[in-house]
């Protein structure tokens, strides 16, 4: 269990959330469910913007200018158009299980189970999509640090570059697998600056 006295600083209470609700009265909480709180993130405009940022990153590695994010939403395997967005397609009756990176943030088939399972998403449409990226996030310790806009900073990326080969581990700095392409990091900045 982690407390932290902030405003409206997020405290980890096992599987539920606690958030302070002032700082006038420390001891006023309000418990939400991980879905909730998750949900409740994704109004945060840095998070907003680190979402973004990932999603070229994963769809767009060199390009400075950004492609359609609506798009990101339906690639399986990096290349490969969705039918549909029922599920995460390697949970379809014969898909192939070798690789299975799909949607807007490349989401392997295993972390998309566990997030749906722990925030019962009902299918794999853009929004499920972005909730299972914070649920990553939030799992890697980031998301309080996203909302604060610390995305581009080394302590943040990273954490999330292990779970996105295409992010750099942080300015000046590669990412985590030598074999993968990624996006620059200050090719990364333009992309986070430039959202909304």
């Amino acid at each position: 269990m982690t407390v932290t006295r902030e405003n409206s600083t997020i405290i980890h209470c096992f599987k539920a959330v606690c958030t302070v609700k002032s700082a006038d009265d420390p001891m006023e909480l309000t418990i939400m469910s991980l879905k909730e709180r998750l949900e409740m993130a994704l109004q945060n405009e840095n998070v907003q913007k680190a979402l973004h940022a990932i999603r070229q990153a994963e769809h767009n590695h060199a390009s400075e200018k950004d492609i359609d994010d609506s798009q990101t939403y339906w690639i399986y395997n990096g290349r490969i158009r969705l039918q549909d967005q029922n599920d995460h397609p390697a949970n379809k009756p014969g898909a192939q299980k070798r690789s299975t990176p799909a949607g807007a943030y490349q989401i392997i088939v295993d972390t998309w189970n566990g997030a749906k399972r722990k925030m019962e998403l009902t299918d794999f449409c853009a929004h499920s999509q972005d909730l299972a990226a914070l649920y990553i996030i939030n799992n890697e310790g980031k998301l309080t640090n996203i909302e604060k806009g610390k995305f581009l900073e080394s302590s943040t990326l990273g954490k999330l570059a292990v779970q996105w080969a295409a992010l750099p581990k942080g300015k000046g700095l590669e990412n985590c697998y030598s074999d993968q392409k990624y996006m620059q990091w200050e090719t990364l900045k333009i992309h986070y600056d430039h959202y909304l």
